[in-house]
């Protein structure tokens, strides 16, 4: 695993596993319905983003790991405070994000500085499916500053 610094060089005071997750999105995501949503990596911390997971279900329909719901959806993620986007467009949600039993593994991490802004713009690209729930969790690692 590849050692992380602080932008100027120093250790972090320490380091931990986390992740941020996203509310249910589904709530607010019909048919044909898109959503966005910005979250703030917190201000104690840096976070470096190595995998993202998404979980999706449909009608409350009790989704199992044999049977997991893949959702029709795009996503496109901006870091607002860098203006960077993380694709060239609205990607397919399952080209982007794994499942909690295969992670979609970054290339490679992403840094996330404290009190950045980031953002998911999630459209629906199905005409007749509603999501009763989506969330995305973006897994990593909190550089303590």
């Amino acid at each position: 695993m590849q050692e992380i610094t602080r932008p100027d060089g120093q250790p972090y005071r320490a380091k931990n596993s986390f992740t941020y997750v996203t509310p249910d999105l589904g709530a607010s995501l019909g048919a044909a319905g898109s959503t966005t949503f910005s979250f703030n990596i917190d201000g104690d911390s840096d976070f470096f983003w190595t995998k993202l997971t998404a979980f999706a279900n449909v009608a409350n329909d009790g989704t199992t790991y044999s049977a997991q719901d893949l959702p029709g959806v795009t996503v496109l993620i901006t870091n607002n405070t860098t203006g960077r986007n993380y694709s060239n467009g609205p990607v397919a949600l399952a080209g982007m994000a794994g499942t909690a039993l295969l992670p979609f593994i970054m290339p490679m991490m992403t840094y996330w500085a404290s009190k950045s802004t980031i953002t998911i713009a999630v459209a629906n690209i199905t005409d007749a499916i509603t999501y009763t729930r989506l969330q995305l969790q973006f897994h990593g690692i909190k550089g303590y500053l």
